[in-house]
């Protein structure tokens, strides 16, 4: 197991942690919700033997320090920025959910480094906040101490996955300790919701982006996620677009080897 290590600070002071191996041009990785660099691993060894894995632990969820709050995407994008600066090279960003949220606010600031950025479902906002009223009720679970509803709100009305896959996951003997971990991360991802609600609504702002991007959906995605995609791919200026068969909003651990082919070919294509 590779593990995150102090790797630079940020322009706040805040210590960047990042897992950082592999050998060649660099790609970075910005992880979603509920989420570490260590479940980056599979993914990250099918590739490191030709590219350099910069896997970064986000402030709100790893080890990268304690969060200033209220947390903010531009925090996070000032973490990637400082990122590619430390690297000195050209990179691309790998954005993961609300981790390619973070990735393209930093792509707005034009970072010198970066070459392209690869978006792997980022729930973006559209024409209303992300979730509706379905955030409160989950902030609201929160501060009674019912860790269990509040993630069955996000995963139901956030997330939006089938009654039958929430009902799994939060009785099912086999996902106790999964179920476990989230509940203790559920505060994370509350604020994770709010940095996101906070940003303006619509997606014209990103026409400003001039690098090329990659847009990567799984097949089997709750809709929303595609309906986003298909938004944001009418304002980016340089797309191209990749699914993954047959998987969801999680192949960096259900299929590892399909997301590193996609992300394989987008490094050669953009970095050479």
């Amino acid at each position: 197991m590779t593990t995150a290590q102090p790797f630079t600070r940020s322009a706040d002071g805040t210590e960047i942690h990042a897992a950082d191996y592999g050998v060649g041009k660099p790609i970075v990785v910005v992880h979603g919700g509920m989420n570490a660099a260590k479940y980056w691993q599979d993914t990250g060894d099918l590739l490191a033997p030709h590219w350099r894995l910069v896997v970064i632990e986000r402030r709100v969820y790893g080890l990268s320090g304690t969060p200033k709050m209220p947390h903010s995407m531009a925090r996070e994008a000032e973490d990637i920025s400082a990122v590619l600066t430390k690297i000195g090279e050209p990179a691309i960003v790998v954005g993961h959910s609300s981790g390619a949220v973070a990735t393209l606010e930093a792509a707005l600031t034009h970072p010198p480094m970066l070459r392209g950025i690869l978006l792997y479902e980022p729930p973006i906002q559209l024409d209303t906040p992300l979730g509706g009223n379905a955030q409160p009720r989950m902030e609201a679970a929160l501060a009674r101490g019912d860790a269990d509803t509040a993630l069955k709100i996000f995963f139901s009305d956030l997330v939006q996955l089938p009654p039958h896959a929430v009902e799994y996951m939060s009785t099912s003997p086999e996902f106790a300790g999964g179920w476990g971990e989230m509940k203790r991360l559920g505060p994370a991802q509350a604020e994770d919701n709010s940095a996101i609600r906070a940003l303006p609504l619509g997606i014209a702002r990103f026409r400003g982006i001039d690098v090329p991007a990659l847009l990567l959906r799984g097949e089997d995605s709750p809709k929303h996620l595609h309906d986003r995609l298909d938004a944001l791919k009418t304002v980016l200026p340089t797309t191209s677009e990749a699914t993954l068969t047959g998987e969801g909003h999680t192949a960096n651990l259900t299929a590892p080897d399909k997301l590193a082919a996609v992300i394989d070919k987008f490094a050669y294509e953009t970095l050479g």
